[in-house]
């Protein structure tokens, strides 16, 4: 019984620990830049940081290395926030189905979106590029 007290208590204090690693000027900047974020929870991964957080209907994923530098993102959002041009372009080349939802990816060499599209009988994976450019990553149908 003692063991499984001190497993318990060592899982609830393991955010507060990782909290407490994270670098204090990260943190400020990060505040800076997102006053709106809301459900903060920072990671620290070896010596990247990493912050998951919710602003408005997106959910966003930063991480930084150790000098508190942005090495790459991630935002899951719907298809009220995909960029117009895109949305357009994929219903051009995929008409009939509907953006069920949006993954953007980006680092300083590259920003793409793999977007899940879906109809009545399947769901279908396509990365789209900033300039309309797309590759169907996979199709899988629904049972």
């Amino acid at each position: 019984m003692k063991q499984l007290i001190a497993l318990l208590f060592l899982v609830a204090t393991l955010p507060a620990l990782a909290a407490d690693s994270i670098d204090n000027k990260t943190m400020e900047k990060f505040r800076e830049n997102f006053p709106h974020a809301r459900k903060v929870k920072w990671y620290a991964e070896g010596d990247r940081t990493a912050v998951h957080f919710e602003s408005g209907s997106v959910i966003t994923n930063i991480w930084y290395n150790a000098e508190g530098e942005v090495i790459k993102t991630r935002r899951y959002y719907g298809e009220q926030d995909l960029a117009p041009y895109l949305k357009v372009k994929l219903s051009q080349k995929y008409p009939g189905k509907k953006i069920h939802g949006v993954t953007e990816l980006s680092n300083a060499n590259e920003l793409f979106y793999v977007v899940t599209l879906e109809d009545a009988n399947s769901w279908t994976q396509v990365r789209c590029e900033t300039n309309g450019d797309m590759t169907r990553i996979q199709k899988l149908k629904k049972s």
